[in-house]
């Protein structure tokens, strides 16, 4: 998960904040596994554990954050 948090530039899609151990973070699936997502790195963004009640709870998309540059390996 640490090379998801740096494709994420260290900060939640939701709310624009940066995820810290001190914030804590959730794995939420973009296309969820119920609907034949899965498990893979395009499918996945973290969030703070508060932004994805949220987006549950609201029935909110998330939209995968354009990864920032740098010598990332998809696996």
């Amino acid at each position: 998960m640490l090379r998801l948090w740096w494709r994420q530039d260290k900060e939640c899609p939701q709310c624009q904040q940066k995820i810290t151990e001190e914030t804590g973070w959730n794995i939420h699936h973009i296309l969820p596994k119920s609907e034949g997502g899965g498990d893979n790195i395009s499918n996945l963004v973290l969030l703070h554990p508060n932004c994805h009640r949220q987006i549950h709870s609201q029935k909110l998309k998330v939209v995968k954050p354009v990864p920032v540059t740098g010598d990332f390996n998809e696996a």
